[in-house]
C-alpha cells in the first residue's frame, strides 16, 4: 500500500496532525455550547427584565389601588366623623332644651 492509514502508522506528525484535527472539533463543540449557553442567557436576561417590569407594573397598581383606598377610607372616616359629632351636637341641644323646660315648668310650678 502506498498511502499508510492513520492507525497502522506511527509517524509522529501524522499522529500529531490527527491530535490537533481532534483537539479543533473538540474546540469547535465547546464554541457552539458556548454561544448556545450564551443565547440562553441572553433569552433568561430578557424573561427576568420582562418580569421584573411586569412587577413593577403590577406593583404600581397596587401601590395607586392602596392610595386610592386610603383616602376613600379617610374620605369616609370624616363623613362619619362628622354625623357622630352632628349626632352629639344634637342630643346636647335636647338635653339643653329638656333642661331648660323643667326649670321653667319648675319655676311656673312655684307661682
Amino acid at each position: 500500500p502506498t498511502h499508510p492509514t492513520h492507525r497502522s502508522t506511527n509517524n509522529p506528525i501524522i499522529r500529531l496532525f490527527h491530535e490537533v484535527k481532534v483537539l479543533q472539533q473538540q474546540l469547535a463543540a465547546v464554541e457552539k455550547q458556548n454561544l448556545a449557553l450564551r443565547s440562553q442567557n441572553s433569552e433568561m436576561a430578557n424573561n427576568i427584565s420582562i418580569a421584573s417590569m411586569s412587577w413593577q407594573w403590577a406593583l404600581s397598581v397596587l401601590e395607586g389601588k392602596t392610595q386610592h383606598d386610603l383616602r376613600n377610607a379617610d374620605f369616609k372616616y370624616d363623613i362619619k366623623l362628622k354625623t357622630l359629632r352632628q349626632e352629639e351636637s344634637d342630643r346636647l341641644n335636647t338635653v339643653y332644651w329638656l333642661l331648660a323646660f323643667t326649670t321653667l315648668l319648675s319655676l311656673a310650678s312655684l307661682l
